[in-house]
């Protein structure tokens, strides 16, 4: 698993209205910064990262993809690089 701190971790994009969280993880916890706009969910054993949602674009929410059922990050072969 990709872990965000480490760099090079990839987030998938979408707009909140169309995600729909199947199962929620049972140990994350969740972070908001100063503005309480932008969050931050991660686990609370490992650190790794669940998702999250930036203050510039509030309406957006970016998932790790190392977390999500059936995806293997180091299959995906056409990525987008943002920096």
């Amino acid at each position: 698993m990709a872990s965000p701190r480490g760099g090079g971790a990839i987030v998938v994009l979408a707009p909140l209205s169309g995600v729909l969280v199947l199962q929620s993880a049972k140990n994350g916890t969740l972070y908001r910064f100063r503005t309480k706009t932008a969050k931050y969910c991660f686990c609370k054993t490992c650190s790794i990262g669940i998702h999250y949602q930036r203050r510039v674009i509030p309406n957006e929410d970016g998932k790790f993809a190392a977390i999500l059922n059936g995806i293997n990050p180091r299959d995906l072969k056409h990525l987008l690089w943002m920096g």
